[in-house]
């Protein structure tokens, strides 16, 4: 058979929470007792950082615990959570885990297609599951591999708030876009804005 190269794309997809994404994964997780393992596992990693937080005093963590109370919690996130980082990342990353998992949801089906993998690559945040692949030979391999690539896809969720709220709270900042995609602009000219930026919004 061909040797085939997997593709994840990134955050920003405004279907992401609908109704169909999320019956998706709800069926994926019924696929394979590996997808099942990988969601259970995920959602007991969520509640052990979460909880680590909340004794911290963290003003999320309180109303994480309260909804996300079981595995199949995080496949249907309320909507006033859905715009927190936090939950773009790991919920974007959990669909596309267990969507691989329930198209190949045996060991034997799963190590038959590593071993015709070529290669595997994401967009943004796209990339965790595509590490995830690239460096699983087993399923085994790749639940475990998996529940890290969703605690990454918190943290890096959880720290883009935590500094975008420093950042509102020393500037004027209001309700404008987080990034920007430039197009036609040299790389000289975005370092020298990125260099005005940073010399004019002093985050520590």
């Amino acid at each position: 058979m061909e040797p085939q190269i997997h593709l994840f794309g990134g955050q920003g997809w405004p279907g992401l929470f609908l109704d169909q994404p999320a019956a998706v994964a709800k069926h994926d997780v019924t696929a394979s007792q590996y997808a099942e393992e990988l969601l259970n596992r995920c959602h007991k990693s969520l509640i052990k950082d979460v909880s680590s937080l909340y004794s911290q005093g963290d003003e999320d963590a309180a109303q994480f615990l309260s909804v996300f109370t079981s595995p199949g919690s995080l496949i249907f996130p309320p909507k006033q959570l859905q715009t927190h980082p936090c939950i773009q990342g790991t919920t974007l990353c959990l669909f596309q885990l267990l969507r691989f998992i329930a198209e190949n949801p045996s060991a034997p089906a799963y190590e038959d297609l590593y071993s015709r993998t070529y290669g595997a690559s994401g967009f943004c945040s796209g990339i965790l599951p595509a590490v995830v692949v690239a460096s699983s030979p087993t399923i085994e391999d790749f639940v475990e591999n998996g529940l890290h690539a969703f605690r990454a896809a918190f943290w890096i969720g959880y720290r883009t708030a935590e500094y975008s709220r420093r950042i509102l709270r020393q500037t004027e900042a209001g309700d404008g876009p987080w990034a920007y995609n430039l197009s036609g602009v040299s790389q000289s000219r975005i370092s020298d804005l990125l260099s005005h930026f940073n010399s004019e919004v002093q985050v520590r």
